[in-house]
């Protein structure tokens, strides 16, 4: 009895001794709770305020480019009014007084665009930058094809392109013109350079690392600053970026990163629905937070200040209050304080009085249901609040409590609002001294977002490994410290490893095949030095059945603070097909090269070869003509020219192999060539049959580009094109041949047309063929392999040729040739 006594003071003092240090960790877990809410509160506050004024840039820019684009459209509908009968293009366009208006609807606007119009067969007739104008045809340009296609009244914006007058990449306004009839007459057209938003825009000062950019509703960037090399003209994909403006939205906020330079913003848009475009306003994520970030850390100063302070506070007590009283005191001090770190964590409290069933709730539990503090609540109505899927669990657990058992049950309930959320509900049974149940206190916690959080990864880790097996791409995550790897499924199905395979740098290893072993080794030790990240293709030996395989691994290393390596994450990707296909193209290519290659020699040593002993017939064949010409009879005589002419076709045919057979085997560096003076050349060696035939030239050569080539090469194909087309005139008409040339901005398209015999389409790839004819040898002369030439001096310069005709009627023969600058 007394050993039972002397026990019960030490026995009661052990927790009332520890009980305010278990205090003080929670006060320190709410403190650190609190210090976080604020932290994310006030980080919402500014990304809304950030949000909020990128929204206004976007919206006061939106304006500013609607005034610039109706301006121009409105100077459209101007022109369209006052040129509404057109009636002849020709007079129009020597019309000095009807250019001079054109000229000044657009200095009338503030960003003075440049009015012009076409007629309907895509030729710019009149142009408000010169007069008179030469006619350049627009016919090709996306924007005309629409309107010729379509009977819509609306204007149409293209895509920033290269000026075909100006040579500046400029965005074109353009409306359609109209007969009386409602037939195609043409379209007028407003082109404004895209660099004229840039003084507006830069007035915004959105700060450092700030966008503001224009988009059509596609996606193609107009306009945008600063400006970024690639960045206009280039199509972003908003149903990813930002899909409220994909989805037709007017105006948004949201944060994204930019595909072209990889910086993450508060982004902003206005949409002009009357033009199909979107003005885009965004801010850096980094500069927005700067602010922040500054806060945050005065923040955790002031809290650690308060943990130290607090911890002090503590120490002290603990010292102080050893005895019985002062442990009581402490407790009930450190209830209210319990009570109150609910309150900041919205844990909100309950009690259930047995056997009355009365309820008394919280005000926080009172916030989490829903309803007003103070409305009275009864068992009967808390039940009909949980959600009647889970009422049978939280009853059949509720009844488990009263019969002693343990209470902790994620359920969801229905708020008072509607709205369906989930919490986490715990409880203890208190009981008389007699032992009968007395009261249920308890907890209970609003844990929606978490919820909704653990859903989304499930779903984000299902989708992922769907992915991976789709792609048959497999991932590890490597500990370099432990130097331990782990692997997904799709991995070890790569390598052919099990469960129980040692999954260590050395393991890995194991598997490269032997001849790379050394390789990867020091590969290896790099990583493990943290020099580099893994990105590299090797043979491994699968080990479930020993077959040679090649992967594609890539990894990233993760840091510690002081910059040491310790942890690398990456793919793993089979590629041994894709290696093999490409191992049996590089064999093809080098056979191929080798083949032609000696085929080109050959053709070059025969045909000059060759040329020797046939000047030796042609010699003695001539000697006999004019030694025993007064000798032989008209048979004899003929047979000599027949011998005679034979040898001459056969020494043409050797001439033209050799020519064929010197193009790209001497080499000469590509050049910028003037194409004028080159087709000039060519004409002069052709000016004996361009006067026999009649032949008109129609297209001036000083209108020609200039490129990157060969001037000799050019020449000769020009001679071999223009030739062409003399030789297979009609004889119903006179020869016309007209040489154009487009520029698309990546090459120039020179085409070289006629109003000849035409060809058949069957005979498109055949007329390319060296040696090929498609007429009898007394029909055109010739030894058929002009073209075969022309193929092969494009092809040197790195270009295509084709060929398209309407038999009867003529022919276009286009090349394309490496540009120099712009026009």
């Amino acid at each position: 009895m007394s050993l039972a006594a002397s026990r019960s003071p030490s026995l009661s003092a052990k927790p009332l001794k520890w009980w305010p240090l278990a205090l003080w960790s929670a006060v320190m877990a709410v403190v650190v709770v609190w210090s976080a809410m604020t932290v994310l509160r006030d980080r919402d506050t500014f990304m809304a305020q950030a949000a909020f004024r990128t929204q206004s840039m976007a919206d006061i820019a939106a304006e500013q480019v609607l005034r610039t684009v109706e301006g121009a459209d409105m100077a459209l509908h101007a022109a369209r009014i006052q040129f509404r009968s057109i009636g002849d293009w020709s007079v129009l366009a020597n019309d000095r007084t009807s250019w001079q208006i054109l000229h000044d609807y657009g200095k009338a606007l503030s960003a003075v665009p440049i009015l012009y119009m076409v007629d309907q067969a895509g030729i710019i007739r009149l142009h408000g930058q010169s007069f008179p104008f030469r006619p350049i045809s627009i016919a090709e340009r996306e924007y005309f094809k629409l309107h010729r296609a379509s009977t819509l009244d609306q204007a149409e914006i293209s895509a920033p392109v290269i000026g075909a007058v100006t040579g500046n990449q400029v965005i074109i306004i353009s409306r359609r013109l109209s007969n009386p009839d409602g037939g195609f007459a043409g379209v007028a057209g407003a082109t404004l350079r895209v660099d004229a938003f840039q003084p507006f825009f830069q007035t915004l000062s959105l700060g450092d690392g700030s966008i503001v950019n224009l988009q059509r509703g596609d996606g193609v960037i107009l306009a945008r600053h600063p400006f970024l090399e690639g960045a206009v003209g280039s199509k972003v994909d908003n149903s990813k970026i930002f899909p409220a403006i994909s989805e037709g939205g007017v105006n948004g906020a949201a944060v994204t990163t930019s595909p072209l330079d990889g910086v993450t913003r508060v982004t902003a848009f206005r949409r002009l629905e009357r033009y199909g475009l979107v003005l885009i306003a965004a801010v850096p994520v980094d500069s927005v937070l700067g602010e922040w970030r500054r806060q945050t850390v005065r923040l955790a100063g002031m809290v650690g200040a308060g943990i130290v302070s607090l911890t002090a506070l503590f120490v002290m007590l603990l010292r102080r209050y050893h005895n019985e009283v002062a442990a009581r005191a402490e407790l009930k001090n450190s209830e209210a304080t319990l009570s109150r770190a609910q309150s900041v964590a919205h844990i909100g409290s309950w009690q259930v009085e047995l056997p009355t069933d009365q309820v008394r709730w919280s005000e926080e539990t009172y916030h989490i249901f829903g309803l007003s503090p103070g409305i009275p609540v009864s068992f009967a109505k808390v039940m009909e609040m949980i959600h009647p899927d889970d009422r049978d669990r939280v009853r059949e657990e509720m009844n488990a409590l009263r019969n002693g058992g343990a209470f902790e049950v994620e359920h969801r309930i229905i708020a008072n609002g509607g709205e369906v959320k989930w919490v986490t509900a715990r409880a203890q049974l208190t009981t008389s001294e007699t032992g009968e149940p007395q009261e249920i206190l308890g907890t209970v916690q609003d844990i929606t977002e978490k919820m909704r959080a653990e859903t989304a990864i499930r779903e984000h880790q299902a989708l992922l490994l769907e992915v991976q097996s789709v792609a048959n791409l497999g991932y590890y995550d490597y500990d370099m410290r432990a130097d331990r790897w782990r692997s997904s499924p799709i991995l070890d199905e790569i390598f052919g490893i099990g469960p129980d395979y040692l999954r260590s740098g050395q393991g890995w290893l194991d598997l490269v095949a032997p001849e790379m072993k050394a390789e990867l080794a020091a590969y290896l030790a790099e990583i493990q030095a943290g020099d580099h990240d893994f990105d590299k293709a090797y043979a491994i030996v699968r080990q479930s059945d020993s077959t040679l395989r090649w992967v594609a691994g890539l990894g990233r290393i993760e840091r510690d603070a002081g910059g040491k390596p310790v942890r690398m994450v990456g793919t793993i990707r089979d590629i041994t097909e894709q290696r093999c296909a490409e191992q049996e193209l590089r064999d093809k290519a080098a056979e191929l090269e080798r083949s032609n290659t000696e085929l080109e020699q050959f053709a070059y040593v025969a045909s000059h070869d060759l040329r020797e002993p046939l000047r030796m017939v042609s010699s003695y064949v001539d000697l006999l003509a004019r030694r025993y010409n007064d000798r032989l009879d008209d048979d004899a005589r003929e047979f000599i020219a027949f011998a005679k002419d034979g040898a001459t076709r056969m020494d043409r045919l050797i001439l033209d192999l050799l020519e064929y057979s010197r193009i790209g085997r001497i080499t000469r560096p590509m050049l910028p060539v003037a194409l004028g003076p080159v087709v000039e050349r060519a004409l002069r060696a052709l000016s004996v049959k361009i006067e026999e035939s009649g032949a008109e030239i129609a297209t001036p050569p000083e209108v020609l580009p200039t490129v990157l080539g060969d001037g000799e090469e050019l020449m000769r194909l020009f001679q071999n094109l223009i030739g062409n087309a003399i030789k297979y005139r009609s004889p119903e008409r006179k020869p016309v041949i007209t040489i154009e040339a487009e520029n698309t901005g990546k090459e120039w398209i020179i085409t070289v047309v006629d109003n000849g015999i035409g060809i058949e389409p069957k005979y498109y790839d055949r007329v390319f063929l060296i040696f090929q004819r498609l007429h009898r040898r007394g029909e055109f002369e010739g030894t058929g392999i002009g073209l075969a030439v022309c193929k092969k001096i494009v092809e040197h310069h790195g270009g295509r040729i084709w060929v398209t005709s309407t038999p009867g009627e003529g022919t276009r023969f286009s090349v394309t040739l490496p540009p120099i600058g712009q026009v």
